[in-house]
């Protein structure tokens, strides 16, 4: 899985991303659609059934590594010269926390959520997938502070 995820992240790296740029997509529109993506594609893993299924939800993750790249041009080019490596260090700063907060914190709360059945003949069960959702909860966030952004 980790390699459909790499794979994925690196087409959007390298071809997805500059077909966006040369179709004058702006960094800030990037930056949603790459969050809405993720976004999907995550929540969706709380619903999957079959094993095969989690290699297609991971194509979707084909925005993510569009993220990072794009935010720190955006910071480099709306950042004065005196300012650029103060916030840059911070950003990368906060890039290797979630990092490192992360693979911490998720599997601990994968592992603590008991499946729970909802509907009138139990037709959604949700277990430990919920994490995917409490995931996507978070992007959803992102999203509506990036919305919040100028247009760049």
């Amino acid at each position: 899985i980790q390699t459909i995820i790499f794979l994925s992240g690196a087409i959007g790296l390298l071809w997805v991303l500059p077909i966006l740029r040369n179709k004058g997509y702006s960094g800030k529109s990037i930056i949603l659609i790459g969050l809405i993506t993720t976004a999907i594609a995550l929540g969706s893993f709380t619903f999957l059934a079959k094993g095969w299924e989690v290699y297609i939800a991971s194509l979707g993750l084909a925005f993510s590594a569009v993220l990072f790249p794009v935010a720190r041009a955006l910071l480099s080019r709306a950042l004065g010269a005196e300012t650029r490596p103060t916030m840059l260090a911070a950003y990368g700063s906060l890039e290797v926390l979630a990092a490192v907060v992360s693979p911490l914190m998720f599997p601990n709360l994968y592992s603590l959520v008991q499946p729970v059945k909802f509907g009138l003949f139990d037709l959604l069960t949700l277990g430990p997938g919920v994490v995917f959702l409490i995931a996507t909860g978070v992007l959803l966030v992102a999203c509506v502070i990036a919305g919040t952004l100028p247009k760049t």
